[in-house]
């Protein structure tokens, strides 16, 4: 049933097609870093802990469970996830959707784009970084957080629940947007609708 809500999530993001079929791997004896690789892949993983890369190219996947570090590199990658300790973006024109919370986001490359809720899993400040050029956050900061932009073009729109501070910016290179949105707003339109055709 997890699985519904975030695909939900990203077909309303317009990154998935309502018509995406799942498959599901797991089971006993499973590695300690589960890793996906290849071309033109849809799965759906139990996470149960582990750290997850993702490699390749349309590779779409969805991981169910709390997940340690997840790493997505390559092009047009599609991955939704419940939640996890770190979510780390690179290459070009990924898309990620978290429905819980990520305790630290990277986004590198170009053109990739991550709708998360973010909270340092210590009670301490969770850091939102973008380097490289063009990609784009939505993030609900359920904490204290820093946002760190450096590169060119990327755009961040954040929001904070009741009674959290302002998160603290740093930003290097030009043309970064920063917007502080309503609770709810909609993904930025430019690199999420470039993230996967």
């Amino acid at each position: 049933m997890a699985g519904h809500g975030i695909r939900a999530a990203l077909v309303a993001m317009g990154v998935l097609c309502p018509a995406l079929g799942w498959a599901q791997a797991g089971g006993e004896g499973k590695p300690a870093v589960l890793t996906l690789e290849g071309t033109r892949i849809r799965q759906m993983v139990a996470c149960d802990g582990r750290d997850v890369s993702v490699r390749g190219e349309h590779v779409e996947v969805l991981l169910t469970g709390p997940c340690g570090v997840v790493r997505v590199a390559g092009a047009r990658n599609v991955v939704a996830l419940a939640g996890a300790r770190a979510l780390r973006v690179a290459g070009q024109h990924n898309a990620a959707v978290a429905t819980g919370d990520i305790g630290a986001l990277t986004i590198d490359g170009r053109s990739n784009a991550v709708m998360a809720p973010v909270r340092a899993p210590d009670g301490g400040v969770a850091l939102v970084e973008l380097r490289g050029i063009a990609s784009a956050a939505r993030v609900v900061l359920h904490g204290p957080g820093r946002i760190e932009m450096r590169g060119n073009s990327h755009r961040v729109d954040w929001s904070a629940d009741e009674g959290v501070p302002e998160p603290v910016v740093e930003r290097a290179g030009r043309a970064h947007i920063l917007r502080h949105v309503l609770p709810g707003a909609a993904m930025p339109a430019g690199p999420r609708s470039s993230a996967v055709p």
